[in-house]
């Protein structure tokens, strides 16, 4: 029996486990499936991502033109970095990655023998690679990227979620990355990295370039969005203090972001890249209506938990009257503000996530946390502060993962724990619809070591 005589709902929740290009080839085999998966083939562009290439900008300039999608799109995300940050490769280095070695192989499989030439083929895709890099750098560069932003974000209408996104799974049913098939058309091959927890400076640099193009483009289109994040997962903060943006305009895109109801703000966590003021300067003017705050420094180096934060005293003066929503990570929190910021969220606070969060406040704040810990002193802290969100909180969800005082993470034996591996000994998690508990007896059988 054809697919096509099956009923219309059963056809259209088939179509849900397609990637897009098998549901595009299908939408062709006949007129039927083209109008049958046309509405669900619309809402496949909810969610997009662009990279920052020619490529990229074009299919998206192409997309807003679209009158039967325009109108569904509602998330759109800019992907600056290519290449896993490795932009200055040497063509020795260059020869070892996988996709490159992945690509011989298939070549090597295409071709006689006498006609094949590892040396040539890698040539050529290195001339490749530095084609690509040169197009993404001078758009990252360009009026040209603010421009194209700016007339598509006029066009989708709908769009409320804006941000930057580190590298999408390619392929994935749920995310469409723009220029993602030009850019492998143009190098040869599928540039596939894994991904990587470490900060590559050229990944550092791209991500400020890119905030600012999106920056600029929501001010020129007068663009408000209810959702601002600064990057995916893993993490890359933006450096405040290096973005190229004057003064009118970081005051212009602030006055934009009022308003806002969710914010994953990721910050560099560097002293070079930190900012006094603009961190508050936003945050003040989103805090009214903010529902969802994310919060957090990246990782600078590769070591989990990290061991180099940014102080950070938690917004002393800005209020959140709607706060349901908190993750705070990679960061220290003196326990006083900790407890400060809490206590003026907790009558709408439902959900709190705290991961590589330490108690201690180094000397130097851009420097390694001190080391040093009298026994006990890690359980006794953090059980202060566990009484204190006995007393004075009442959540639906929270997340202790890899809390510290000072470089110690705490040990923590919750018996409701059953989310992660066995014996898990840095992560409780209680969920009221879960642990069968009340808040404050979730907390009274967590056992601190």
């Amino acid at each position: 029996m054809s697919i096509a005589c099956l009923p219309i709902e059963l056809v259209r929740k088939i179509c849900t486990y397609l990637q897009l290009p098998a549901w595009c080839a299908l939408r062709l085999t006949c007129r039927s499936l083209y109008n049958i998966t046309l509405d669900s083939f619309r809402r496949v562009f909810r969610s997009i991502s662009v990279l920052c290439t020619s490529g990229g900008l074009c299919q998206l300039y192409e997309l807003s033109m679209h009158e039967g999608i325009r109108q569904h799109v509602e998330e759109l995300r800019l992907v600056p970095e290519l290449f896993n940050g490795e932009y200055e490769m040497h063509p020795y280095g260059f020869a070892y990655w996988d996709c490159i070695r992945l690509a011989l192989k298939k070549q090597r499989q295409q071709q006689p023998e006498e006609e094949y030439s590892a040396s040539a083929h890698v040539s050529q895709y290195y001339q490749d690679f530095h084609f690509v890099m040169k197009d993404h750098r001078r758009i990252l560069k360009s009026p040209t990227a603010i421009r194209v932003l700016r007339h598509c974000m006029g066009r989708f209408v709908n769009v409320i979620t804006v941000g930057l996104r580190y590298r999408p799974a390619e392929g994935s049913r749920d995310l469409i990355c723009l220029g993602w098939r030009s850019l492998t058309d143009d190098l040869g091959f599928p540039p596939k990295f894994p991904k990587e927890f470490r900060r590559h400076e050229g990944i550092s640099r791209e991500q400020d370039r890119a905030f600012c193009i999106l920056v600029r483009a929501l001010i020129a289109s007068d663009q408000n969005v209810k959702h601002l994040s600064t990057c995916g997962k893993p993490c890359y903060g933006v450096a405040l203090a290096r973005l190229k943006l004057t003064q009118k305009e970081w005051t212009s895109f602030v006055s934009l972001m009022k308003g806002l109801l969710k914010i994953h703000l990721c910050l560099e966590g560097t002293q070079e890249g930190d900012h006094p003021e603009r961190p508050r300067e936003l945050l003040t003017a989103v805090g009214p209506t903010l529902e969802v705050l994310r919060y957090q420094f990246d990782s600078i180096n590769a070591s989990y938990p990290p061991t180099t934060f940014p102080i950070l005293e938690i917004f002393p003066g800005i209020h959140f009257p709607r706060q349901r929503e908190v993750r705070l990570q990679n960061l220290v929190v003196p326990p006083e503000a900790l407890m400060e910021f809490l206590r003026a969220v907790s009558p709408t606070l439902t959900d709190l996530i705290l991961k590589a969060v330490s108690l201690a406040p180094p000397d130097d704040p851009y420097g390694p946390l001190p080391q040093e810990d009298t026994p006990g002193e890690t359980k006794h802290r953090w059980q202060h502060v566990l009484e204190s969100f006995h007393d004075e909180l009442s959540l639906h969800f929270l997340v202790l993962q890899a809390v510290m005082f000072k470089r110690n993470v705490l040990e923590i034996e919750d018996e409701t724990y059953t989310w992660g591996p066995p014996h898990n000994q840095d992560t409780a998690a209680y969920n009221v619809a879960r642990t069968g508990l009340s808040f404050h007896d979730w907390v009274n059988q967590l056992r601190l070591k």
